[in-house]
């Protein structure tokens, strides 16, 4: 979607406007790690939808730290796989005074299976110049963590019993390149970045369950066509299609 926010914004009169084409998943497989915002953490945090993990050591910890954050020392990351949340797409979220840790412990985490992994941008001292307080003491020492699903999104027995039963119109909005190599039998392909124009296309007096390949593409699709007066859910997973058929979702 981005050579089309692109050409918005060239039509709002930025003229030196480019686009990253291979986009977030070639530079996070590249090994490259994101950052989450204060903001995006805080409130995260206030909903209990984020993992924020205090990398420093326990003294360090003491002195000053996000309230709801867990200490886990850097050293001792490996240790922890199993204290994980079973939910491999929970926010996971890593703080520390060395930005060499944090991307290592995003590194390595990443490929624990966990794709919703970043570190805080700028840190403890970005996220007190951004207004918000800490605590003195001790941290968290265990990682408490329930997934919490949002308006319209539903889990996936629900719609593999939707998909097999016939029970709602399944719409992929993956782009015609992915649904080539793979796509659910039955199922309608809109890409996510032709929703807005052609959501017409689709029955209103039908169920309609939207998906993409992680759920993101499906989320936005979602929202357009709830605007229009659809009885419309979506679900946020990793969904893999083999050209036979074969599927598998996760997340």
């Amino acid at each position: 979607m981005s050579p089309k926010s692109a050409g918005l914004a060239k039509q709002m009169g930025f003229a030196n406007v480019r686009v990253y084409a291979e986009g977030e998943p070639v530079w996070v497989s590249s090994g490259h790690h994101t950052v989450a915002s204060p903001e995006f953490v805080h409130t995260n945090l206030k909903s209990n939808t984020a993992v924020v993990i205090d990398l420093r050591a326990a003294d360090a910890v003491k002195t000053g730290h996000i309230a709801g954050a867990v200490s886990i020392p850097y050293a001792k990351l490996a240790d922890w796989e199993d204290k994980f949340p079973a939910y491999r797409g929970a926010a996971i979220v890593f703080y520390s005074d060395k930005e060499a840790e944090v991307a290592s412990a995003v590194k390595s985490v990443r490929s624990w299976g966990y794709k919703n992994v970043t570190g805080l941008d700028g840190g403890l001292d970005k996220w007190k110049s951004a207004g918000f307080g800490i605590n003195t003491g001790d941290a968290l020492s265990e990682i408490k963590y329930t997934r919490k699903f949002g308006p319209g999104e539903i889990t996936i027995p629900e719609f593999v019993e939707a998909m097999q039963a016939g029970k709602a119109v399944i719409l992929d909005v993956r782009s015609k390149d992915e649904v080539a190599k793979g796509a659910f039998k039955g199922s309608i392909n809109i890409p996510a970045d032709e929703i807005a124009n052609r959501y017409a296309e689709l029955p209103k007096d039908k169920i309609i369950i939207v998906h993409c390949s992680t759920g993101v593409r499906a989320e936005m699709a979602y929202e357009i066509l709830k605007a229009n007066g659809y009885n419309v859910k979506f679900l946020k997973a990793d969904v893999d299609i083999e050209p036979d058929g074969k599927y598998n979702i996760s997340g």
